[in-house]
């Protein structure tokens, strides 16, 4: 998990990490958020594992990380997209108080695992 090896990217410059795609230029901040989040949350470990080994049958998931002027963490049923800024953290709506933006890519993670 979380390791590249001597993979190479794709035609469209994406590393294949079973089904899950990430941007080869993006993956370094991509593998980095998610050793963190697996430190801190177990259940990250698992959404990870899932994230990388969904059905053969669906469309492959696509995580993205977002630049500065993008603002919005989402997860994009329709393109089966996370997108992802890594500098910027999310009011919690319940409580008022900010996220990390690793607790608001959790969050998108978790809407994909609740899909369908």
């Amino acid at each position: 998990m979380l390791d590249v090896g001597n993979k190479t990217p794709d035609s469209a410059g994406f590393y294949n990490l079973g089904t899950l795609r990430v941007k080869a230029d993006e993956y370094q901040q991509f593998a980095t958020l998610q050793k963190e989040l697996c430190k801190k949350n177990p259940e990250a470990l698992d959404t990870l594992y899932h994230m990388e080994h969904a059905p053969a049958s669906e469309k492959p998931l696509t995580f993205r990380v977002t630049s500065d002027q993008d603002r919005n963490d989402r997860y994009d049923d329709k393109t089966n997209t996370i997108s992802w800024n890594p500098n910027t953290s999310v009011r919690d709506k319940d409580s008022g108080g900010r996220v990390t933006p690793a607790t608001a890519a959790l969050h998108e993670e978790t809407h994909w695992a609740q899909r369908g």
